[in-house]
């Protein structure tokens, strides 16, 4: 629960991943466009156009990223919308991107999902699908007890 709204951590997870991955592909394609300027001479412009085009698409995808992310953690659409335009002012988008995965990660961490530096892991993924032991990712769904039989957690 982020505030008094209730998210769905699993949501909140994808949109992450999503956000942090584009975020990543931007800084990797800027820095090769910004040393493939100087070490390829007269070449440079057929490595750096597809890289610029990639870089193009990353930027969207942090956009569309950060407007999902933004309403999994229980943000109006209206202002999710806002926060993703709002990212082409540069440190005030970096701004935006920063409040908004950390507020995703404290939804995540208080619910005791463990994340890392690219987001929840597949494992950790599991564990936020109901009828998943929430200890060790054991699928209860089809077990009439109440307790973990891999490795006796209450569910």
């Amino acid at each position: 629960m982020v505030g008094k709204k209730r998210v769905d951590l699993v949501q909140v997870a994808k949109a992450q991943k999503f956000l942090l991955f584009g975020l990543l592909t931007m800084v990797v394609c800027y820095a090769l466009v910004v040393g493939g300027a100087a070490g390829f001479g007269g070449d440079a412009a057929l490595v750096i156009l597809p890289l610029m085009l990639v870089y193009l698409a990353a930027i969207i995808c942090v956009i569309i990223g950060v407007i999902r992310l933004s309403k999994a953690v229980g943000t109006h659409i209206v202002l999710a919308i806002i926060a993703g335009i709002l990212l082409i002012i540069p440190l005030f988008g970096l701004f935006i991107m920063l409040r908004e995965n950390a507020r995703a990660t404290k939804a995540l961490k208080d619910a005791g999902v463990k994340v890392g530096l690219l987001g929840v892991s597949k494992e950790e993924m599991k564990k936020l699908v109901d009828g998943v032991c929430r200890s060790c990712g054991y699928d209860m769904r089809s077990l009439p007890g109440l307790q973990c039989p891999e490795c006796g957690a209450a569910a």
